[in-house]
């Protein structure tokens, strides 16, 4: 059967290159609506979101998760991982769902 997404929180998660990251909930139209947005990512002070109200994900709709990283004083290839010397862009979502 068909199934909305109701979305409690979120968890946005990058290393030490990591800037900023940004989630955004893409309606079946392609529109963007932020959920979160950290500008000033910072490693050692990661949070979890929760949300006061659930954000609903109809079917069809989509989470578009943006990265942005600074690399530039990095003289060899990076690459994704789990040790912190490496670098990912992951998102935990907490929710539940609902049949339509």
């Amino acid at each position: 059967g068909n199934y909305q997404a109701n979305l409690w929180g979120l968890v946005p998660h990058m290393h030490k290159r990591g800037v900023s990251i940004k989630t955004e909930k893409v309606s079946t139209t392609g529109a963007l609506s932020c959920m979160n947005h950290v500008p000033y990512w910072d490693f050692n002070w990661q949070w979890f979101y929760f949300f006061d109200d659930s954000v609903t994900l109809l079917p069809g709709e989509k989470l578009k998760i943006t990265c942005e990283y600074d690399t530039s004083s990095d003289t060899s290839q990076v690459n994704f991982g789990e040790e912190t010397s490496d670098e990912m862009c992951l998102l935990v979502v907490y929710g539940t769902r609902t049949p339509l």
